[in-house]
């Protein structure tokens, strides 16, 4: 009896089952780290020059009040010598937060978590020392005016630095900016996720 052929044609083996293979799409990078890290660094930097700049002519400061050439001028310098501990003591307080944000500034490029944490920080710290600075400001310029009176304000080197105290408490609080949308910033849902995936 002869083998019964097929008319079927010859089916080659089937391909054993694969499994899926998942699609890696790449998250898209975002840019506010590097925003906030350059700036960071930029203004801690400035603010660390700045403090330089104010511990160094202090002393030359206080010893302006022996050449005034008004009473007006001597007892404005002798305000100065009164407040200068305290303004030392702000001024170096100042500059070690100021390194402490150059520090958060260049974590954050690498996006570190510790980046985050250190600039959220410094950003607390910077709102409550500005917003003391600024009332402690406002109080010496009323002592100030109560000191000199009316006439002592016609001096122009008293009315020279009377405008720049409160150019300074006025640019103090400009500063605030930076701190307070740094932490709204990261209070977001999505930039919250987004950290969480850092080392």
């Amino acid at each position: 009896m002869e083998d019964e052929r097929s008319d079927s044609p010859v089916q080659p083996p089937a391909a054993p089952p694969t499994r899926p293979q998942e699609v890696h799409v790449a998250k898209k990078s975002t840019t506010w780290p590097t925003v906030f890290g350059v700036i960071g660094i930029a203004w801690g930097a400035f603010i660390v020059l700045s403090v330089g700049c104010t511990v160094a002519m202090m002393p030359f400061q206080i010893g302006m009040a022996e050449s005034a050439q008004s009473e007006t001028e001597r007892l404005l310098y002798e305000q100065t010598a009164q407040q200068a501990p305290m303004t030392m003591t702000l001024s170096i307080v100042s500059g070690l937060a100021a390194i402490v944000l150059i520090i958060a500034g260049a974590m954050l490029l690498s996006r570190r978590v510790l980046g985050v944490k250190l600039y959220a920080f410094w950003s607390w710290f910077d709102i409550v020392t500005t917003i003391g600075g600024s009332i402690w400001g406002a109080i010496l310029l009323a002592r100030l005016f109560d000191s000199l009176g009316t006439n002592g304000t016609s001096d122009p080197t008293v009315f020279a630095a009377l405008i720049g105290a409160a150019f300074s408490m006025v640019f103090g609080l400009l500063t605030l900016i930076l701190p307070i949308t740094f932490l709204i910033w990261i209070r977001r849902e999505r930039i919250r996720e987004e950290i969480r995936g850092w080392r």
